[in-house]
């Protein structure tokens, strides 16, 4: 087979054979990941610019129809036919040769020249293809099918229009032939019409069964559209019956597909059943390098990969596949041979700083690998991949916003590219922007149904939501589209473990472990199952399996951990944690030993570790974020805003951030921008109900309390079953002496099972100001017997005692709540003021003098010794306590003022309802 034939051939081998790793993936910025996408990419590229031209087996009934009418009884028959014999087995050199024997015969019949272009173009010759078929059509300018023939190589040069235009003029008579039907599917399938173009070709099975070759477009159209059974069936419908290499390429299709569906077995049985133990063949060994692929065997790969460039090194891409298998790898020493050879034969090319890029960023050396791809878009502004392999390599940095301006600049060119999208959902999702990620997930959604990784993105972005709901419903739809991928598994089985739903985790959890046995984060998922139903033991088991199945590599030592960690088994976790950083330290090391540190108090320790995760990553949002907290439980709050306001410099639009900020300036004192800031939370994602209350209470802090009643009431809009937000609004109401209303925001609370004993205290606060004494006393008992050492139920009691009269009561609930806080000022002072109304004015005055020890400068306290002394003839004294506390700022009654001037009966203070 010439080379030209092998390209073809592989090409159309790749389009069907190509696992789902080979797509642009959501999963992770692991290099072993970008390898695999990248593999086989750049045939598939070129297997779309030429799949159009191979459609000769729909032709070729009509073509041998007319030739065959020409020479019938002729002894040219015996020319045909070894021409035609060579033709169905791919002897194409051999067909042409008697080919033109038939056109030096017959130098006038369109047929053979129809057919001439039909091997030029099944070879991949596409323009001669054009110019041959133009000699038919100058021959015979109403040949029909000679015409269809012509829009099918308009179709493999990416012309839609030019090509439906021709196979319409062919005229009605021929619509329904194979050929017509073929285009107009393929034409539907380019225009995203991806249903409407299987079901063509379904019809036109039904029509002309005997057209098996398009058993192999269905199956690879079904297989993009995830529907992995039917184009098993499909391709298996192909392959009966199909020569040679037809059938081995049918066979590689198979091979990929059984991998996607994770029957992995199957996959080895089909490989070693059609190509045997040692095969040497381009389909062979393509499904070989698949196979070692799946089972992370890249030694393996590399020899295959290998033999693949010794037995066809004419082939273009064969370098690709061989230079990112070193990189799978991690043979970096002969991956830079090969790049070193591109830079001397295509120096400043795109091509070279795409391979150096590459090389860099296997081996992590991430800044240098963005100049060199920007290098390479310079060079190369309209090559996808280039952009593509910038936005991995800024991810692995942790610069989501350069990302997506990247992404932006790059669908400028690229509208249409599933990839992209996807790409700019997950970096929404990371800045913390979900309801964009949620817009460009969808968009990918929309371009390519039957792509999976889209499905993941927007999944874990409603996970993240805590919309466990739609979260479970496109992890279902991930794992129907390949059930063999092992992270769809894991993370679902989160979703149920964080909904409490352990049974329904633990079967996912352990296929996503048989899956990938190599993987850490299944064996966490399964282990905090059997840890949350109390199956300790269990939960253990899981993460010592875990020691004996993953390589025992920093990496390895890292998920272990994480595996201990998730079931509270600390100083494990620990242990591992700080084994990892002794191999090789990595940003994500240093961050557990830190939360390690935070969670046992060790707040110093926690410190240092994030700092050192910092040194790895300065753009590591995570360490600052968690840094900023730390120092707002802390209470250093100028350190917290530094660290907050650098973490809003990596991810600016990120809600938590500018609701951190908030709460730290409302702890400062700074109204005005923890207002901006909650605002700026709330305009990220208005959809938080708690956002408005953090608003509340900063309208609150302000003194507006009628903006935080209504920001309150859209919280509440948003989520009407939140007792707190009720509890809140209740709050607000009282302070803005609004007691009707907090009684009946109190009273919702109470209705949704909350009975706690500060909402009673609340409520009965409401009842007493809203003067239902008996109705507060009931609620003030109910917090009392709830909470017996409440301060707040006890002085709020002692309050209601009073206003009915009740002093005794009043002095007990007084002296409940000075045994509590004993150096309460107010309360001393009330304590004084209870039995100034029970005429005892000496220990009034004792009371009074205590609460000014405690607080000299209590206007109140000033006033109401001065009462006292009045009452009791001290006017001297009297009158020297009433000017404190005039100096202090407390007036008190103007009559009282006449009456200590003219030494009259006093008039009698009011009794003091609220704590100062």
């Amino acid at each position: 087979m010439n080379n030209g034939l092998k390209i073809i051939a592989f090409l159309c081998a790749m389009l069907l054979a190509s696992t789902a790793q080979a797509e642009e993936s959501e999963r992770s910025n692991d290099w072993l990941d970008v390898v695999r996408e990248q593999v086989v990419e750049p045939f598939k590229v070129a297997w779309r610019k030429t799949d159009a031209s191979m459609q000769w087996f729909l032709f070729i009934d009509e073509v041998e129809g007319r030739a065959r009418r020409v020479i019938e009884g002729d002894e040219n028959m015996k020319v045909f036919a070894e021409a035609e014999a060579d033709f169905a087995a791919g002897r194409f050199e051999e067909a042409e040769k008697n080919i033109a024997i038939l056109l030096d015969q017959y130098p006038n019949e369109a047929a053979f020249y129809l057919l001439h272009s039909i091997v030029q173009g099944a070879q991949g010759d596409v323009e001669s293809a054009f110019g041959t078929v133009r000699q038919a059509l100058d021959k015979d300018h109403d040949y029909a099918v000679a015409r269809i023939w012509q829009a099918q190589l308009f179709l493999a040069k990416g012309d839609l229009t030019r090509a439906r235009e021709l196979s319409a003029s062919a005229g009605k008579k021929y619509d329904r032939i194979p050929a017509a039907m073929f285009i107009e599917a393929l034409a539907k399938w380019e225009e995203n019409q991806h249903e409407k173009a299987i079901d063509d070709l379904e019809q036109l099975l039904v029509l002309h069964p005997d057209q098996v070759g398009v058993y192999e477009y269905l199956a690879a159209m079904y297989r993009e559209q995830g529907k992995l059974q039917k184009a098993y069936d499909a391709i298996d419908a192909f392959i009966k019956g199909q020569p040679g290499e037809l059938r081995d390429a049918a066979n590689g299709f198979r091979v990929g597909l059984l991998l996607d569906m994770g029957r992995t077995k199957g996959a080895q049985a089909v490989y070693d059943q059609a190509f045997g133990a040692e095969p040497d063949g381009w389909y062979g060994l393509i499904a070989g390098l698949e196979i070692a692929y799946a089972n992370n065997d890249y030694e393996h790969a590399v020899t295959v990969a290998e033999t693949l460039a010794k037995r066809f090194p004419d082939i273009d891409g064969i370098e690709a596949i061989q230079f990112r298998t070193y990189l799978a790898n991690k043979d970096y020493a002969r991956a830079s041979k090969i790049v070193d050879r591109i830079e001397r034969e295509l120096p400043a090319s795109g091509t070279a700083f795409s391979f150096r890029g590459d090389l860099l960023l296997a081996q992590e050396h991430y800044v240098d690998a963005v100049a060199q791809y920007r290098s390479a878009i310079k060079a190369e502004p309209d090559n996808q991949t280039y952009y593509k392999s910038l936005g991995w390599t800024l991810s692995a940095l942790g610069r989501p916003a350069e990302v997506l301006l990247l992404y932006e600049q790059a669908l400028t060119r690229f509208p249409d590219d599933y990839f992209l999208h996807s790409q700019s959902g997950r970096m929404y999702r990371e800045l913390g922007r979900n309801q964009e990620a949620i817009k460009a997930y969808q968009k990918a959604i929309a371009i390519a149904p039957g792509k999976f990784n889209a499905h993941i993105g927007l999944g874990t972005t409603y996970r993240n939501m805590e919309d466990f709901e739609s979260a479970e419903k496109y992890y279902k739809r991930a794992i129907e589209l390949l059930p063999a991928y092992d992270e769809a598994y894991w993370l679902l089985a989160d979703v149920h473990v964080r909904q409490g739903q352990y049974a329904r985790a633990i079967p996912l959890a352990r296929e996503a472990i048989r899956l990938a046995p190599a993987k850490g984060q299944a064996y966490g998922i399964l282990a905090k199952a059997y840890h949350r139903q109390g199956r300790t033991d269990k939960a253990r088991k899981v993460c010592d399996l875990m020691a004996d199945k993953v390589d025992l590599n920093a990496e390895g030592h890292y998920n272990i951990g994480l595996c201990y960690y998730s079931i509270e088994a600390i100083e494990l976790a620990a242990s591992e944690f700080g084994a990892s950083v002794r191999i090789a330290p990595t940003y994500d090391s240093h961050m557990a030993l830190a939360e390690i540190h935070h969670k046992k108090g060790r707040d110093a320790e926690a410190i240092a570790q994030y700092r050192k995760a910092l040194e790895i990553n300065p753009d590591g949002f995570e360490a600052h974020f968690k840094l900023a907290r730390l120092y707002h439980d802390r209470s250093d709050l100028v350190s917290a805003l530094k660290e907050a306001n650098e973490t809003l410099r990596i991810k600016p639009g990120n809600r938590k951030v500018h609701q951190l900020l908030a709460v730290t300036y409302m702890k400062l004192g700074r109204k005005k921008e923890a207002l901006d800031h909650s605002l700026k939370a709330i305009e990220i994602e208005p959809s938080q109900a708690e956002l408005y209350r953090l608003l509340a209470s900063v309208y609150h802090a302000m003194g507006q309390n009628e903006q935080g009643i209504q920001a309150l009431k859209k919280g509440l809009d948003l989520e009407p079953a939140r007792p707190d937000l009720l509890n809140e609004l209740g709050r607000l109401y009282l302070a803005s002496q609004q007691y009707r209303q907090a009684i009946t925001a109190f009273k919702k609370a109470l209705e949704l099972g909350v009975s706690d004993a500060v909402l009673y205290t609340q409520l009965g606060t409401a009842y007493q100001n809203n003067g239902q004494p008996k109705l507060a006393l009931e609620h003030l008992k109910k917090a009392l017997i709830q909470a017996p050492d409440s301060f707040d139920a006890h002085y709020q009691l002692a309050l209601v005692y009073g206003q009915t009269g009740a002093l005794e009561q009043t002095l007990a609930e007084f002296q409940a709540a000075l045994a509590i806080r004993p150096k309460e000022p107010i309360t001393h002072n009330n304590i004084g003021y209870t039995y100034f109304l029970k005429k005892d004015f000496d220990t009034a005055i004792s009371w009074y003098q205590k609460s000014l020890r405690l607080d000299p400068d209590s206007g109140l306290a000033h006033y109401n010794l001065s009462l006292a002394r009045f009452a009791k003839g001290e006017y001297a004294q009297a009158t020297t306590n009433w000017k404190q506390a005039k100096t202090l700022g407390y007036r008190g009654s103007p009559q009282y003022e006449k009456a200590l001037q003219r030494v009259m009966a006093s008039n009698t203070p009011t009794l003091i309802r609220e704590r100062p």
